[in-house]
């Protein structure tokens, strides 16, 4: 019951924050909020999930460095 209450959490946080972006940002319009919301968070959980269950494959500054590349790609 708690990770579903810190899952929901975190999501309604993430949400806010691509709500903010989202409106702030330009390009195409038409994105739905919720959906890119969701998708982001469930990306984090299976980084998380790879980090945690094959950290020498996964190790955290490869997922660091992965989601910058991403992220840089946004802008």
């Amino acid at each position: 019951m708690r990770v579903r209450a810190h899952r929901a959490t975190m999501l309604g946080q993430l949400s806010a924050l691509t709500d903010w972006g989202l409106a702030h940002r330009s390009g195409p319009t038409g994105l739905d909020a919720d959906l890119f919301a969701r998708s982001v968070f469930t990306l984090a959980e299976g980084a998380a999930r790879l980090m945690l269950t094959d950290p020498e494959h996964y190790p955290v500054d490869r997922l660091v460095d992965f989601t910058r590349t991403v992220l840089s790609g946004l802008r």
